[in-house]
């Protein structure tokens, strides 16, 4: 079981975007340090599907920012637990964006 999130290249100033994996049903949970240096004001999560086996896992997945999680140094996000919403690709990726660029 684990949850990771790995940063997307060239995502700099004041946007980030990280791709988020869980390879486990019971992977719930994950605090990503975005580096934005101040709490980001607007996020959002998008699917990653390119083979039917992540469009099964993001379907079960349900992925969320928990806004009280946002904060000057992390962004939670959480997933449901559903059979199927664990797989070894990236599931979804994470856009956190903190500033007028």
């Amino acid at each position: 079981m684990a949850i990771s999130s790995a940063p997307v290249a060239g995502t700099t100033g004041n946007w980030r975007a990280f791709d988020i994996t869980a390879t486990a049903d019971g992977d719930t949970t994950l605090n990503i340090a975005h580096g934005l240096g101040r709490a980001p004001t607007c996020w959002y999560i998008v699917p990653i599907c390119t083979d039917g086996t992540e469009l099964a896992a993001n379907a079960a997945s349900s992925w969320n920012v928990q806004p009280a999680g946002v904060t000057a140094t992390n962004v939670q996000v959480r997933k449901s637990v559903l059979v199927g919403s664990g797989t070894a690709n990236p599931q979804a990726r994470l856009f956190v964006w903190a500033g007028t660029e």
